[in-house]
Order: C-alpha cells, then structure tokens, then sequence
C-alpha cells in the first residue's frame, strides 16, 4: 500500500498532491490516445497508397535493382516471378505498417492474401491506416 505525502504548497493552507507514478503514466497513456483521435486520419486514394507502398519497399527492403515504378500493382511480392521477398522482408514490412499507417500487427496476421500484391495491400491499408 502507497503512503501518500503531501508536500507544503507555495500557498499557504493549500496542500499540492503528490500523484503516484502509475496513475500519472496512466494520464500520459490516455492523453497521446486522445491526441490521436483527434487528429485527422490523412485522406489518401486508392491510387496513392499504391504508389507510397511501392516507394516504402524499394527504400526500406534494400531493392536496388528496382524502382517504384518496375513494381505492377499486380505483381507477386514474395518468391520467385515477382518482386522476390523473403519472410524476413514481410516482417520488415509489417513493421513499416505500423510506422507509417499505424496498422495493427496482430490484425495483419489474419491472412496472407494481404500481402500478396500491391493491389491486395493498398485497400487493407486504405480501409484500416489510423495514421
């Protein structure tokens, strides 16, 4: 159990409380949260997420040999035909996700049909980006 001490206020007759280091934790946690739905989700087409998802990977999975533009909206992102990632490149992507789209991970992991091409990826992104 937490003793609570209150320490003498500039103002006489007048206590400050000393809060707990959880419940203040507790109110930063709430008061990003708050922020957060309060800004506004960036407004983006269909057509733009395609290109900024193709932009991400060339910058991000060390695709020299490509440009954004050599990936087709409908070309296979991993193994061999396509772009040719690797699992190690899905986590990666994953990862971006979440850092660019605020996506979440645990959602992601329902199927892998989402990353199968760009055209299965940028609608999930447009549908659930929070960012």
């Amino acid at each position: 159990m937490h003793q609570f001490r209150l320490p003498t206020s500039p103002i006489p007759d007048r206590p400050t409380l000393q809060y707990p280091p959880r419940l203040l934790k507790l109110t930063a946690i709430i008061r990003r949260k708050e922020r957060a739905v309060l800004e506004p989700v960036k407004t983006r087409s269909l057509e733009e997420i395609k290109q900024e998802l193709k932009q991400l990977l060339v910058e991000n999975l060390s695709l020299e040999d490509l440009k954004p533009e050599d990936i087709k909206d409908d070309m296979s992102l991993f193994g061999e035909g396509g772009v040719g990632l690797d699992s190690l490149d899905g986590v990666e992507i994953v990862v971006l996700l979440r850092r660019q789209y605020g996506l979440d991970v645990k959602a992601m992991q329902k199927g892998r049909d989402i990353f199968r091409c760009i055209n299965s990826l940028a609608p999930y992104v447009l549908a659930h980006a929070t960012k």
